[in-house]
């Protein structure tokens, strides 16, 4: 048969460079941390081109018929220069510890012939109280995502959040346990485009969203006192998270048609994880299984043309061994997905894609 085959040739270059640094140092109850980072990034996007082979006919081959350009326009460097700044103090008082910080950020964009900059300060605090068996922990922090090279066309904001966490973690009876509280609420959510999102080239805003939940972790040894260990430990993660505000987006995308109230897509509301395990001298083998629920794929909720609304719930089971031959050297063995479960992790780019089957490995550290 003839026809033709086309071959595109992408022409970008990425250069990244910076410093950083950071001095540790202790002043009566007080422990600093100051540092610095400074980031250049420049991305070079020039038009692509396309070779175009006619297909002769009885297994000719290919023969060279053109090259032709895209159509994008010019090109569009990518230039962004960012200075962030932070300084952490560890307060100890004995039972109680304070850690108070804060972050700067500034970033200059460049992009199209556009410039524009951001800068903010973002704060935080931490805290531990220690009783005889019990620890409370507890924080508030402000999170930033940055708007990146739209931001110099002025079309994208920069999305902001809070977070809160507070819990307590211990031991009673040989068990050793953690219960946490987190929520974290975001302002002007960014979407960035891929493969699969139907953004096509930006990035957009979507409106606010919140994240909150429980995380609990109960673990013990079931032999402390004997040769052979037998560590257990269960954890588990209730997620509700959803958007506060329409996403108000027209055209084809994955957060079209989102409304307060949705889940947030490809977040589970419910993951769980159950690890056991034989250590003896030289000796630990062990078996983990993760599970996960079903989750949206969509801001809407709701299927889209000729696919599911939800990828569904699966669990895998992993198997790992560890021998210690001598002092820093040992072999390993793993397998993934045990039980070789079929199950899709994502619907994207196009469709549902499935979970890794099963894998065995072999192979050996060294610590020196």
């Amino acid at each position: 048969e003839t026809g033709q085959v086309k071959y595109k040739h992408n022409d970008r270059s990425y250069v990244n460079k910076g410093i950083q640094a950071n001095l540790d140092f202790e002043l009566g109850i007080n422990s600093f941390d100051f540092g610095f980072r400074y980031t250049d990034d420049e991305y070079t996007y020039n038009d692509c081109t396309e070779d175009t082979y006619d297909v002769t006919a009885n297994g000719g081959g290919l023969v060279y018929n053109s090259t032709g350009a895209s159509s994008k326009g010019a090109k569009k460097d990518r230039i962004s220069n960012a200075w962030e700044w932070y300084l952490v103090d560890t307060i100890d008082f004995g039972a109680l510890t304070l850690t108070p910080g804060l972050r700067y950020t500034d970033v200059e964009y460049e992009y199209n012939n556009k410039k524009d900059s951001v800068s903010d300060l973002l704060l935080g605090f931490g805290a531990t109280y220690d009783f005889v068996t019990v620890t409370l922990f507890g924080g508030l922090h402000q999170g930033h995502a940055l708007p990146g090279y739209h931001g110099a066309e002025g079309t994208l904001e920069e999305e902001q959040s809070l977070g809160l966490e507070l819990g307590f973690r211990g031991t009673a009876n040989r068990f050793g346990y953690e219960l946490a509280y987190f929520n974290t609420s975001i302002d002007d959510m960014i979407a960035i485009p891929n493969a699969g999102s139907g953004l096509g080239d930006d990035a957009i805003n979507i409106g606010e969203a919140s994240i909150q939940g429980l995380e609990a972790v109960l673990g013990t040894d079931l032999s402390p006192d004997g040769g052979m260990g037998v560590p257990i430990q269960f954890s588990i993660t209730f997620t509700n998270a959803e958007f506060d505000s329409e996403t108000g987006i027209d055209g084809e995308s994955r957060y079209e048609g989102g409304k307060a109230g949705n889940s947030i897509p490809f977040v589970a509301d419910v993951q769980y994880n159950i690890r056991g395990g034989l250590v003896f001298d030289k000796l630990s083998t062990y078996l983990n299984y993760h599970w996960q629920d079903e989750v949206y794929v969509n801001a809407s909720n709701t299927a889209p043309t000729n696919f599911d609304a939800q990828i569904k719930s699966y669990g895998v089971l992993d198997w790992s061994a560890f021998y210690q031959i001598s002092k820093g050297v040992s072999i390993f063995g793993k397998v993934t997905n045990l039980a070789n479960e079929e199950y899709a992790v994502s619907d994207l780019p196009d469709g549902l894609r499935p979970g890794a089957p099963r894998i065995a490995s072999v192979g050996m550290s060294f610590d020196f």
